[in-house]
């Protein structure tokens, strides 16, 4: 069988490359079904609070330390870091950790707030992807799934973060409506 076949006039397509391309596909697919099932596994022994703060710790941990480290590089001095689970009164939930800023301004809430997304994301993605080099033991690479698992699980900003992001997302639009509007006024002109 030729194992090159000619498409067009100077490119050439080296089956094996595709064969080789499609078991990595396979093997990504397997990863993300892997750290899909580590999730599921986890949330259904999570039912008690604290052995669901204890399960999840490395992911808070993660998450209030993406805060806490975009809180220093903008400026925003942090002056609290809390990873100790505490009931919020009146009801069944509990915040899992915190962090607190003495000069958290509206330009700088945006990037604080969403910070785990920001960090954490792409590093849950590069371990998935590291996951896939064959040179390690499978133990290893499970390692790396469940890192990947508590990055994506903390990634995502809470309720909180929401909330203190949402004020300077309406600034930033803003700022883009004014300066879309200035573009399309300066066009008119033109």
């Amino acid at each position: 069988m030729d194992c090159l076949r000619q498409v067009g006039r100077l490119r050439y397509i080296d089956c094996n490359e595709i064969m080789n391309y499609s078991i990595e596909l396979y093997a990504l697919a397997a990863r993300l079904v892997m750290v899909a099932t580590m999730y599921v596994l986890m949330r259904t022994f999570s039912r008690w609070a604290y052995f669901h703060a204890l399960i999840w710790l490395p992911a808070t941990v993660a998450h209030e330390a993406a805060h806490f480290l975009l809180g220093v590089v903008f400026g925003a001095q942090p002056v609290g870091f809390s990873i100790w689970p505490r009931r919020v009164p009146g009801t069944n939930r509990y915040i899992l950790g915190h962090v607190s800023f003495a000069d958290l301004s509206w330009w700088k809430k945006l990037p604080v707030a969403i910070a785990p997304l920001l960090l954490l994301f792409p590093l849950g993605c590069w371990l998935i992807f590291a996951s896939l080099a064959s040179a390690r033991p499978q133990w290893v690479n499970l390692l790396f799934c469940y890192a990947a698992l508590q990055c994506f699980v903390g990634c995502w900003p809470s309720k909180e973060d929401w909330v203190q992001a949402r004020s300077a997302i309406y600034v930033v639009f803003g700022l883009i409506a004014m300066m879309v509007a200035g573009y399309i006024a300066l066009l008119a002109h033109i």
